[in-house]
């Protein structure tokens, strides 16, 4: 669908995955999650299968699925992601991304001292 809306008949499969991320950011900025959603998870799906779960545009895309679920569950997909992004993509700045925004929902959740070690890796990360 989003290579007929290009007018690109031969886009390649990584160019409408990368779009697929984009247009979920749209829904988004639209407020029409059902659709971001959607969008967020085929990106994810379809960069796992094609680059790697370890992958940078994998990794960003599943931060951008997590983003849209509830705080326990977001917690431990951000933990799940941050323990890979840590070893694969140690200078990609989606590895602090996802330390930064762990660290938020923990210390939302009142886990201070948690917390402090994902908020410091980010510090560390963006230096």
């Amino acid at each position: 669908a989003l290579q007929k809306a290009w007018g690109a008949e031969e886009a390649a499969e990584e160019e409408v995955l990368d779009g697929a991320l984009k247009l979920g950011e749209a829904y988004g900025e639209m407020k029409d999650w059902e659709n971001c959603r959607m969008c967020y998870w085929r990106a994810k799906q379809g960069f796992v299968c094609l680059l790697g779960e370890d992958s940078a545009k994998a990794i960003d895309a599943a931060y951008h699925v997590t983003t849209q679920i509830l705080e326990p569950d977001a917690i431990v997909e951000l933990k799940r992601l941050w323990e890979i992004a840590k070893v694969s993509l140690p200078n990609e700045t989606i590895t602090y991304t996802v330390a930064h925004d762990l660290g938020s929902y923990l210390n939302d959740e009142d886990k201070h001292e948690e917390s402090k070690k994902y908020f410091f890796a980010a510090l560390e990360g963006r230096r």
